[in-house]
């Protein structure tokens, strides 16, 4: 528990109302701290989280939305805010606020949910806590959402599944790609509920934290942010861009997850376990991967792949009640290619997916089309991300071609703003003149 040194009174109330709030009457306390702050570990927590774990969780939230209004508030006075919360999860009352829906159009329209900065303080809370548990359960190849995986790792892994497959490139494979319509609109929250506290009774440890993690998960699943939420798209890009299965709004109260969310994420990958099991246990396909709700097989045996879409249909349809999308499947034989989560992969040549570098070149388009010094290091990080993926992969000519022709990042260095590495083609930077102003 946190306690300010500078003002006795306050630190006094302070600790009176966690004694009420904790129901303790006598308490063994240890004070460790510096001349302005100590910290007071309760001796009998054996039942709640401590301070150390949420301001781990605030750690690993604030590490990417360090530049968001919320965020920045929030660590303003991180103490005070992540003790309240601490409170409040331990007390039980804790109560999940206000989400942001949005709209996005690129690279395809789709409904968005921000949380609350305090709301994503706890969705890491919980998943820090789970996902040491999690992983025992996952197999390798779920690339979604997890350390040391990702869309690199998705993407090197169906390379080397070919290159294997076919015993460098010498052998017939094919490659059968699929994904799952409407996937995160589809899952019932019953479903996932009873998936998510089953795992939790049987392979969570029993320690203090049990209880909490089963009412916290209950809360985060069941909960409903279309109907506490602030629109800050126009309501004419739902009208026109997201059709009812794909929005919260119109798929009903016991079904969808918000988009954005880290328990979504996490979650979807024990939720979609089964079907990974059946794909690589009883089906026996060894080349097999899946990145959220798209998921690929290679296989040297073209018939066993064509009459297993019927198999995995039925799977998805009766024990996830989910459904194969009918027209996004692609079966060619490995030499053909296959585009994979932003990549496209063929013999010993990968490359960014069209799609890639188009989503790049509207980004620039629509948001970045005149250089102004509010937006510089937003415009920069922009670039380098993309940049960054480029560069995984043999694409200097590509990233040459872009950095000489596209018109706004032309516009962007006539301006003095950036300079850009003429050498690799890797990067662009802020011009140190610009900088020093």
């Amino acid at each position: 528990m946190y306690v300010n040194n500078w003002n006795n009174k306050w630190n006094w109330n302070y600790v009176r109302a966690a004694f009420a709030l904790y129901g303790i009457k006598k308490i063994k306390v240890q004070i460790v701290g510096n001349s302005s702050l100590h910290f007071l570990y309760i001796k009998n927590m054996e039942n709640y989280f401590t301070f150390e774990e949420m301001l781990e969780a605030h750690k690993a939230c604030i590490k990417n939305k360090s530049n968001t209004i919320n965020a920045m508030s929030f660590d303003a006075d991180k103490m005070v805010n992540l003790m309240a919360l601490l409170n409040a999860v331990n007390g039980g009352t804790y109560k999940i606020g206000t989400s942001i829906a949005f709209v996005v159009l690129y690279p395809k329209a789709r409904e968005v949910f921000a949380a609350n900065y305090s709301d994503r303080v706890i969705h890491h809370l919980v998943m820090l806590e789970l996902l040491p548990y999690l992983e025992k359960e996952f197999i390798d190849h779920a690339f979604a959402c997890r350390e040391g995986k990702g869309v690199f790792y998705g993407i090197k892994c169906l390379a080397d599944d070919i290159k294997e497959c076919t015993e460098g490139y010498t052998k017939d494979a094919w490659i059968l790609k699929m994904d799952f319509k409407a996937f995160f609109m589809s899952i019932e929250k019953q479903m996932l509920l009873d998936c998510v506290l089953n795992f939790i009774r049987e392979k969570y440890p029993n320690n203090r934290k049990k209880e909490l993690l089963l009412k916290l998960c209950e809360l985060i699943i069941m909960h409903h942010p279309e109907k506490d939420c602030i629109k800050k798209s126009a309501e004419k890009l739902w009208d026109d861009f997201i059709p009812p299965e794909k929005t919260l709004f119109e798929v009903g109260d016991m079904k969808g997850l918000p988009i954005g969310n880290l328990p979504s994420q996490i979650f979807e990958t024990l939720f979609m376990t089964p079907f990974d099991i059946f794909v690589t246990k009883t089906l026996g396909f060894k080349y097999y991967g899946r990145y959220v709700d798209d998921f690929y097989i290679v296989s040297d045996d073209k018939r066993k792949l064509k009459k297993s879409v019927k198999l995995m249909e039925n799977f998805a349809k009766e024990k996830l009640h989910l459904s194969i999308h009918p027209s996004k499947r692609y079966m060619q034989h490995y030499t053909k290619g296959v585009t994979f989560i932003g990549a496209v992969i063929k013999p010993n040549n990968i490359q960014p997916s069209g799609r890639m570098v188009e989503n790049f070149h509207y980004k620039l388009e629509t948001q970045y089309n005149e250089p102004c010094a509010e937006l510089a290091e937003r415009f920069v990080s922009c670039v380098n991300s993309y940049f960054g993926f480029f560069r995984q992969f043999n694409t200097y000519n590509k990233r040459k071609k872009i950095i000489k022709e596209n018109v706004y990042i032309r516009k962007w260095k006539d301006s003095g703003i950036i300079i850009v590495d003429d050498n690799f083609f890797s990067q662009i930077k802020l011009s140190p003149k610009f900088k020093q102003k």
